[in-house]
């Protein structure tokens, strides 16, 4: 299978994945937007204010930390084991790492996403400059999660190859 007929029938999953992406780091951005429409920041006062927006700023960092981390422990198979999936010739496999795929995306930006809305909440309760610079990051973050259609089907193809050697020792 060449390279344009991997990536061919990955549209529809991949437009999906964009969608979901997208959704999440708009209500970051409609938040913040919000936020700044109703006190604008004053970027001459980059003190820190309080506890909140001091713990909300090291949430923050930490969080975009664990969005890289926490969907590597996350099955490549979405929600079924190892031994169901890396059978070759099946069907559902190719499937299965795409639904896998979806969630350790989804994971990873929802971990962002809840980071910056906290961050936009200090921003809010205490007109802290730098939490909503971390929301940016935030965002970013998010962004930088964006899939197209050769990134996931370069990722699917390791998957699958990962599938077969290990499906070779059993």
């Amino acid at each position: 299978m060449n390279a344009d007929e991997s990536t061919d029938d990955l549209g529809p999953a991949v437009r999906v994945m964009q969608i979901i992406l997208v959704a999440l780091a708009m209500g970051i951005v409609m938040f913040g937007a919000f936020l700044c429409f109703q006190q604008a920041p004053d970027f001459s006062d980059l003190e820190v204010k309080g506890m909140f927006s001091w713990m909300t700023l090291a949430m923050g960092a930490f969080g975009i930390v664990l969005s890289r981390v926490v969907p590597r422990f996350l099955p490549s198979e979405g929600t079924l084991g190892p031994d169901v999936v890396a059978k070759p010739g099946n069907a559902g496999l190719r499937q299965r790492f795409i639904s896998g795929m979806q969630i350790k995306m989804i994971v990873g930006a929802a971990i962002c996403e809840g980071m910056a809305f906290t961050n936009l909440a200090a921003y809010m309760l205490e007109h802290s400059v730098p939490c909503l610079g971390m929301a940016l990051v935030l965002l970013l973050a998010v962004l930088l999660l964006f899939p197209t259609k050769n990134s996931v089907a370069m990722k699917l193809e390791e998957l699958e190859r990962a599938a077969r050697e290990n499906a070779q020792w059993k």
